[in-house]
């Protein structure tokens, strides 16, 4: 705030001009939201990294992201969940099966016992705190499995399905393999101009149960079902697809990022 900013505040307030000294003074505290991005994970190098996709769409929408370090001590991450303004679950491994109660089969693939770690315990310190999550691909199934919902270990080898849809595509990532329903009056409605839109897709796991405390934002024309939120929550949502490769030219996951930011800001 410069010295013309504080005789301008003094002036209004002087004149009891209260309402508009606030909305100033708001204007001047404003600051981008600090948001924790969730680390992929290389099994075969032991080593943490990311995917740029996902933090450049972070910093378009507005706020700053920080990749999180993989930590397992639970009084780290309650840390972590209180000084970070928001959380972006990302996708990667295959979550244990072992987390809703099943064996892992053989066509589940590779999963990540610190990824499940870290990440249950971040989520559940995200809602004691109430802070904002945007969950995708993996996120938004982790986020399921944890508030109890279960998981099709392979669409194609478990579930019987009326429509064939492409739920994993080939690159070029950006582009549209589907259309998903958005359901009406969720916090992802609004966000796009008509209520069925096109999505990437890059996922061979879906949602078999869903949690008891979330409700569906989005399906699939095969009823997979592609979005998710927390009713109880300002903004706890979930997406299947992947809007971090196509936020530059699609603007629902644009706006999709631009909401989470927004509400990080708050």
């Amino acid at each position: 705030m410069t010295l013309f900013d504080i005789i301008l505040l003094i002036l209004l307030r002087a004149c009891r001009n209260e309402k508009l000294s606030v909305t100033l003074e708001r204007s001047f505290d404003m600051k981008k939201p600090i948001i924790g991005v969730t680390p992929l994970f290389s099994d075969k190098i032991n080593n943490v990294w990311m995917l740029p996709c996902y933090t450049d769409a972070i910093w378009h929408a507005g706020g700053i992201p920080v990749i999180l370090p993989l930590s397992q001590k639970e009084e780290e991450i309650d840390e972590l969940a209180r000084k970070f303004d928001g959380f972006l679950f990302t996708g990667g491994h295959d979550i244990d099966p072992a987390m809703y109660g099943e064996e892992k089969l053989p066509f589940c693939k590779s999963t990540s016992a610190y990824r499940d770690n870290f990440e249950k315990i971040l989520f559940e310190k995200t809602l004691k705190y109430k802070k904002p999550v945007f969950a995708i691909c993996r996120g938004f199934q982790f986020m399921n499995v944890v508030l109890g919902g279960s998981l099709y270990q392979d669409i194609e080898m478990q579930m019987v399905r009326v429509l064939e849809i492409p739920h994993l595509q080939e690159k070029p990532y950006e582009a549209p393999a589907h259309s998903i329903k958005l359901t009406p009056s969720t916090p992802i409605s609004n966000l796009a101009d008509e209520d069925v839109v096109m999505v990437n897709t890059i996922h061979h796991q879906s949602i078999r149960t869903l949690a008891s405390s979330l409700c569906v934002a989005a399906t699939a024309p095969d009823d997979i079902i592609e979005a998710v939120y927390m009713p109880s929550e300002a903004f706890v949502v979930g997406v299947q697809w992947h809007p971090e490769f196509t936020y530059q030219n699609d603007k629902f996951s644009s706006e999709l990022f631009k909401a989470f930011v927004g509400v990080c800001s708050v």
